[in-house]
């Protein structure tokens, strides 16, 4: 912190990848010594290999923090990996780059211009009314293929699309904490239901395509008495109109050693592409039901944890035929599945989990097992 300035965080100051090398980040936000209700926050980033610079910025009004209601816009230019969820460690986290287990050279240069009002109308229920002009062009080893009337494969040098989103969050008795300008949820002891609606018009704005697309997901954490606590999020997503591959729904994988508990995580980045789908993910914290009766284990305090995750998709031929599907990535032809078993509150801290994916075993440079 300075004066008014606060710097960070520090931890994706530098990071690394195989299309920038070496990213040195700098980043910065104003703090409540500038103002209590108008923050700007910026950041730049340069890339050794690549050589160019990447930057953003945006505005934050607050009108009310309690409930929150917010008014905000802001500008990007950076590259982004397909099919990521970020999750706690973003992209370009220094202990994401340690931690990945493999290169990958398919990024998209974006350019984003992006306005968020968000209102809690009472607390447990929430809207997001955005809208977000994005220009995708690719970069690295991605290319953009389609073909003409003759059969030949012309290149298709960006991507622009023109979005407006809603997003209906209804989460009972929520809790949160944090600072002035942002929180943390601390969840709630009922289930979250998150609606997302977005919606796409062609040519407004030299957009491409015109889509909807709506997404429903429901989760929840159950006690079950002595068996501990079962945790539990399905979703549902479809999209109506054509569109290529890179605006449907690219699965999130990931490449990581970190687990993430919002992907499928022996699943590779950008794999999986539907333009409809259904996915279930279940975790059982058994909090010491076994461990607890061996001294030992119960000395350390650890904890048995099991999960599983399921993921069914299709790909109509209209969206398939836009653009040149990439090999590396697939339709679903039959349900996905990986589950894990591992143990948590290692140090009161860790959690490490050993994962098997159970489908699509064929498939070229994939985790069967990871840790």
């Amino acid at each position: 912190s300075w004066g008014v300035v606060d710097f960070g965080p520090y931890f994706t100051s530098y990071s690394f990848n195989a299309l920038e090398g070496n990213r040195f980040k700098l980043s910065a936000r104003t703090n409540t010594k500038f103002d209590k209700h108008f923050g700007l926050e910026a950041y730049t980033a340069y890339g050794s290999s690549d050589r160019n610079f990447k930057y953003g910025a945006k505005a934050n009004y607050y009108f009310k923090r309690i409930p929150r209601s917010l008014l905000s816009a802001g500008y990007r230019e950076d590259v982004e990996q397909f099919g990521l969820n970020a999750g706690i460690f973003k992209e370009d986290n220094i202990i994401t780059s340690l931690l990945r287990r493999s290169q990958i050279r398919s990024y998209n240069k974006i350019r984003e211009v992006n306005l968020v009002f968000e209102k809690d109308w009472f607390n447990g229920f929430g809207n997001k009314f955005q809208f977000k002009r994005k220009e995708l062009i690719p970069v690295g080893d991605l290319v953009y293929d389609a073909e003409n009337t003759l059969g030949q494969l012309v290149n298709i040098s960006k991507i622009t699309t023109s979005e407006f989103s809603v997003h209906t969050r209804f989460a009972y008795g929520e809790r949160f904490v944090g600072g002035n300008f942002q929180r943390i949820s601390l969840g709630t002891q009922y289930p979250i239901v998150d609606v997302h609606f977005y919606w796409a018009i062609k040519d407004f704005l030299a957009s491409d395509y015109a889509y909807k697309k709506l997404v429903v997901s429901v989760k929840d954490k159950i006690k079950l008495g002595i068996l501990g606590t079962f945790q539990y999020k399905v979703e549902g997503g479809k999209i109506w109109g054509n569109v290529p591959y890179p605006i449907l729904e690219l699965h999130p994988g990931n490449e990581t050693f970190l687990l993430n508990e919002n992907t499928f995580n022996t699943m590779n980045y950008f794999e999986f592409v539907s333009d409809e789908y259904a996915s279930a993910a279940v975790t059982q914290h058994f909090e010491g039901l076994l461990f607890n009766k061996i001294p030992v284990l119960r000395k350390l305090n650890w904890r048995e944890v099991v999960s599983g995750k399921a993921l069914v998709g299709n790909l109509s031929n209209s969206n398939r035929a836009i653009l040149e599907i990439p090999n590396q990535i697939y339709t679903l032809r039959y349900p996905y599945y990986e589950v894990s078993a591992g143990i948590e509150n290692i140090f009161q801290v860790f959690r490490v989990d050993a994962l098997w994916r159970l489908s699509y075993l064929d498939h070229p440079n994939i985790t069967k097992f990871g840790v």
